[in-house]
């Protein structure tokens, strides 16, 4: 216990078990009896508790267990974010377009082969085939472009490729090598200015998985320089042939 000297108002410290007992001020000397328990000099025992630990405490503890569970959401996203690049492709859709070129996807097909591609050549296929048809517009104003519109439109150096959302490859199909037509492929036919024509390519399946098809031209297909052409659609709007 403490209590106060009544001499020189020193604070002495003792065992809660010297009450009654005489001892001498270390301060003044005054020989002096030790109060006994509930005296008013008294200012605290030893066997008092101990003060509650603040209320601040419990709530900077508190604070300290949210942050955590904040960071345990957001620092994977950022990590992801910071680790996977944005999808070149979010703002590609059926259509690409600029001042010289309009090509717009307008019809996608898996199933057997049978088209007419040449006067007397008819290509048939009794495996399933992907057909990506696609609408080529001369937006330009005085320049004709020239393209494979038909439906050997098959360039097997620089020529169209096709992929799934996740990266994987879908190989292109020479519809005249499968025809036994190697060597008599039709010519590249000239769109005039404002002109269309509707132009074929011809692929693989993709993989049941896909949930959506990556068309990709190079500008050259079309005989111009620029921007490549990317058009992409979901691969439930594939129709059965």
């Amino acid at each position: 216990m403490r209590f106060e000297c009544q001499q020189c108002a020193h604070i002495m410290r003792v065992p809660d078990h010297a009450a009654g007992k005489s001892i001498t001020c270390k301060s003044c000397g005054t020989r002096q009896r030790v109060p006994g328990r509930g005296s008013h000099r008294i200012i605290s025992s030893d066997k008092q508790r101990r003060p509650a630990p603040s209320i601040g405490k419990y709530i900077w503890l508190g604070l300290g267990l949210v942050l955590v569970v904040v960071a345990g959401f957001f620092i994977p996203s950022l990590v992801n974010m910071a680790q996977d690049p944005p999808d070149s492709w979010a703002s590609v859709d059926r259509v690409f377009e600029d001042n010289l070129l309009r090509v717009e996807l307008v019809d996608v097909q898996q199933g057997p082969i049978k088209t007419e591609v040449l006067p007397g050549k008819v290509i048939e296929s009794d495996m399933d085939i992907l057909e990506i048809q696609v609408k080529v517009t001369n937006n330009s104003e005085s320049e004709s472009i020239s393209y494979s519109a038909s439906q050997l439109a098959v360039v097997t150096s620089g020529g169209p490729s096709l992929e799934d959302e996740k990266g994987n490859p879908i190989e292109q199909i020479d519809l005249a090598s499968l025809a036994g037509m190697s060597n008599d492929r039709p010519r590249p036919e000239l769109i005039p200015p404002g002109e269309s024509a509707i132009g074929a390519y011809h692929f693989e399946l993709p993989r049941k998985s896909a949930d959506e098809l990556r068309l990709t031209i190079p500008r050259g297909n079309f005989g111009q320089s620029g921007a490549k052409v990317e058009l992409k659609c979901p691969t439930n709007a594939i129709q059965q042939n």
